[in-house]
């Protein structure tokens, strides 16, 4: 037998003479133990937890990394809206009725670097 195996045959000894003895309390002790728990548990009810209207709207997207998110995402669509790309129709221009015309054209720059020249 090893000496792990002793000390657990030991411990589980040990353990089964504590299980097997019960001293009980006196019904004083046992009164007051239990009226203090029903007193502690009684006014821990009657105070509600109040927390400002601000910190449930925090709370609600996902605390403040979800709101950094809406606020970059906000600020980046509010952007695309007033300066869209190029591939992008203006919604202002199309909204207001007015029609833009900015054409983007390869010919006028290429040609002064030789690229339109074939090789051969």
């Amino acid at each position: 037998m090893t000496d792990r195996q002793k000390m657990t045959e030991d411990l589980d000894a040990i353990l089964a003479q504590a299980a097997s003895e019960r001293d009980d309390l006196p019904a004083g002790l046992a009164a007051r133990v239990l009226g203090d728990a029903d007193r502690v548990l009684s006014e821990q009810v009657l105070r509600p937890v109040r927390r400002p209207a601000t910190g449930a709207f925090r709370w609600l997207p996902g605390g403040w990394q979800g709101l950094g998110g809406l606020v970059a995402a906000t600020c980046a669509g509010f952007w695309i809206g007033i300066s869209p790309p190029d591939m992008l129709p203006d919604t202002g221009a199309v909204l207001l009725g007015y029609e833009v015309s900015d054409t983007v054209s390869f010919d006028d720059g290429a040609a002064g670097f030789g690229w339109d020249a074939e090789e051969g």
